[in-house]
């Protein structure tokens, strides 16, 4: 656990961050009484990525109209109108 008080807190907090690890805590302190609690998020990924890119290339195809304006109706419907 780090102790902190609230405006050295301010003046390095990316430091002070830094410095935690993995389920440390850092407690700010104003007059030495505790007023919050930081800890490090536990990262969900700390290698690479499970899906590499590419994984299906060559399994999917794009249709060359794809990126073609949308019908009128369609659009209309994005927007709230008649269905």
């Amino acid at each position: 656990m780090i102790r902190l008080d609230l405006q050295e807190a301010l003046k390095n907090l990316r430091e002070q961050l830094d410095k935690l690890a993995e389920g440390d805590l850092l407690v700010l302190c104003e007059n030495d009484v505790p007023i919050a609690e930081v800890r490090r998020l536990v990262s969900r990924h700390d290698g690479p990525s499970d899906r590499p890119l590419g994984l299906a290339k060559g399994e999917i195809t794009i249709h060359p109209s794809f990126m073609d304006p949308l019908p009128e109706d369609v659009v209309s419907g994005f927007e709230g109108g008649a269905r």
